[in-house]
């Protein structure tokens, strides 16, 4: 089971498992539903990030890695 915590915009600011570890983090933009960077934490010791790429409506349309990937 997952928990999610959110911020007063309904917006999903981390979520982690069930032993309390922190699993993904997410920071946003100016817009509600403008997820800017997701963290994934997938072990104790490895983390990366993956990065939205948005349209001209602001709405996400990839993620890429820290290669452009």
């Amino acid at each position: 089971m997952n928990y999610y915590y959110y911020n007063d915009n309904w917006q999903v600011l981390c979520e982690y498992d069930d032993a309390g570890t922190p699993r993904r983090w997410f920071a946003y933009g100016n817009y509600v539903d403008e997820v800017l960077i997701m963290s994934v934490n997938s072990s104790p010791i490895y983390s990366y990030f993956k990065y939205y790429v948005h349209d001209h409506l602001y709405s996400p349309v990839a993620l890429t890695n820290s290669a452009g990937r």
